[in-house]
């Protein structure tokens, strides 16, 4: 189910259903905007907790949902990263996102974030000579952190 749920979230645009033994697991309508499919998927409850955000800096664009300080909770958080529309597994870039949060939550608690960067990186990794190109990845990585950590400040 996890894998459907990633999927709808990749492409709110389009329908989502899943049916399981005549019960609808996943019932989500095309929708215009992110919160709208959030809404379908986990209902009214946890999309208002959820704030739209963006945030860009040089080639680095951060845009995405943040859950408010007061709704995070130890547990039921929803994590999902996604890169130029494509959804990957990057704690580092949930950790960053949570950065913004230290000094507004309890420690434990999780907030729900769905962070989608779009970038540029082909100019970022142009800059570099190719016999650089090692060292220059630890600036792009802390680039990457303060921006979506950024992010969750905006709010």
């Amino acid at each position: 189910m996890g894998a459907l749920t990633v999927l709808a979230l990749t492409r709110p645009d389009v329908a989502f259903s899943v049916i399981s033994d005549e019960r609808a697991l996943i019932d989500c309508p095309p929708a215009a905007r992110l919160i709208d499919r959030v809404r379908a998927l986990w209902g009214v409850e946890l999309a208002d907790t959820l704030l739209e955000v963006s945030h860009r800096a040089g080639p680095l664009e951060v845009t995405g949902l943040v859950q408010r300080p007061a709704q995070a909770r130890p547990a039921g958080r929803k994590g999902y990263v996604f890169v130029r529309g494509r959804p990957i597994r990057d704690p580092f870039i949930l950790r960053a996102a949570e950065a913004g949060y230290r000094s507004t939550i309890a420690p434990g608690d999780r907030p729900s974030l769905l962070p989608s960067r779009q970038t540029s990186i082909r100019s970022l990794v142009a800059r570099a000579a190719p016999a650089s190109l090692p060292q220059s990845r630890l600036p792009f990585e802390r680039h990457v952190y303060s921006v979506t950590a950024a992010v969750t400040l905006v709010r």
